[in-house]
C-alpha cells in the first residue's frame, strides 16, 4: 500500500492531467481567429501606429482558455481506489456512487 505523501503526489498529478485535459478541449472547440489590431494611435502624418498581434500567441487568447476553466473543475471528484487516487469527471451528480 502507498503511502499517504505519495498520495498527495499522484492526486496532484492526476489534478494536473485533469486541467491539462480540459484545456485540450478549450483548444479544441476554439474557433480560428484573426490578428488582434491595436494599431489604434495615429502619427503626425495621420498613419495608424502599433502592432498586429496574432491570436494565438496573445494575451486575450490565454484569458478566454483560462475564463471558465474553475467552474468546469467543479465537475471532477477525487475517486478513491485501494492502491491509486484519480481525478473523474462527473457526468451525473445524481447517480454519483461513493
Amino acid at each position: 500500500m502507498l503511502s499517504p505523501l505519495s498520495h498527495a503526489v499522484d492526486d496532484k498529478c492526476a489534478a494536473c492531467k485533469a486541467v491539462a485535459g480540459e484545456l485540450e478541449i478549450g483548444l479544441s472547440r476554439e474557433k480560428p481567429r484573426n490578428h488582434l489590431d491595436m494599431r489604434h494611435r495615429l502619427d503626425s502624418k495621420g498613419q495608424r501606429q502599433g502592432k498586429l498581434i496574432d491570436y494565438r500567441i496573445s494575451e486575450l487568447r490565454v484569458v478566454d482558455l483560462l475564463d471558465g476553466l474553475c467552474d468546469k473543475m467543479q465537475d471532477y471528484t477525487l475517486r478513491i481506489f485501494p492502491d491509486s487516487h484519480e481525478w473523474y469527471k462527473v457526468g451525473n451528480w445524481d447517480n454519483l456512487v461513493t
